[in-house]
């Protein structure tokens, strides 16, 4: 099991940096334009940068993980918290199934520069869906 530090001052939520990673990690370049596009389209509707959430899918043996498509996720804003539509992701999961019958769902995605403890609450909910998700989450900014 990995520690994880909360520091109060900054509510940092990252491993100790003397962890060392044992999980080999492939990820396909759709997954990037995806990530990217839905950022950038969600951005242009509300006239800023949004928060943006997502699943990956792929394949796992072992400590092997391939990610190789993914798709956007649903959710609710309640009071200070994003609650995921799971009806939304159960339906997407099984159109994506349909489709590509040997992927599975690996775990979500997510946009921002630091992981926040509203991280952890999703990834919280993430957990009921599958047991040890991965997480990914890509930094993205306007070009200037």
């Amino acid at each position: 099991m990995m520690d994880v530090d909360v520091d109060e001052e900054t509510k940092s939520v990252m491993a100790s940096s003397g962890t060392v990673g044992s999980v080999s990690v492939s990820l396909h370049p759709l997954v990037i334009m995806n990530i990217s596009e839905h950022w950038t389209r969600i951005k242009a509707q509300e006239g800023k940068p949004q928060q943006v959430l997502g699943a990956v899918i792929g394949k796992q043996k072992g400590r092997n993980i391939e990610i190789m498509n993914s798709f956007e996720l649903m959710y609710d804003h309640i009071e200070d918290d994003l609650i995921i539509d799971k009806d939304y992701y159960n339906t997407k999961e099984e159109q994506f199934k349909q489709v590509f019958s040997d992927l599975d769902f690996l775990g979500w995605y997510t946009t921002g520069d630091v992981p926040t403890e509203s991280d952890i609450k999703i990834h919280k909910q993430v957990c009921e869906i599958k047991e040890r998700p991965e997480i990914g989450r890509a930094s993205c900014r306007e070009r200037v």
